[in-house]
């Protein structure tokens, strides 16, 4: 009688910690999934790209992205900069010809 109370009892106590667990396991994959969500990276890509002006630029030949972006955001990491030229023109930055324009960001004059 009295073991078959302390395993009632252990019983119990191992549900309670598997449900705690469940728990803080839902809450977790919440708050990760807010963090991380396609959404907010967005918000916060467009929120970083208004701290630069964007300027369009006529493509001529032996024009690289990467040289154009660097002559305009010295300061700045260019494969960043590049990510957000892309998403400013919809199009991979490292497939450009001559004779189109695009945009890109440049630091903005003090």
């Amino acid at each position: 009688m009295v073991g078959e109370r302390i395993l009632k009892k252990l019983i119990v106590k191992k549900i309670i910690n598997v449900i705690i667990g469940f728990a803080v396991v839902v809450v977790l994959f919440n708050f990760i999934s807010n963090a991380i969500s396609p959404q907010k990276i967005r918000e916060r890509t467009l929120k970083e790209m208004q701290k630069y002006d964007v300027v369009e630029i006529y493509i001529k030949e032996g024009d690289t992205a990467w040289k154009i972006q660097k002559k305009l955001t010295p300061n700045e990491p260019i494969d960043k900069m590049l990510y957000y030229a892309e998403i400013l023109n919809n199009k991979k930055m490292s497939n450009i010809h001559p004779g189109e324009i695009l945009k890109f960001l440049k630091e903005k004059n003090k």
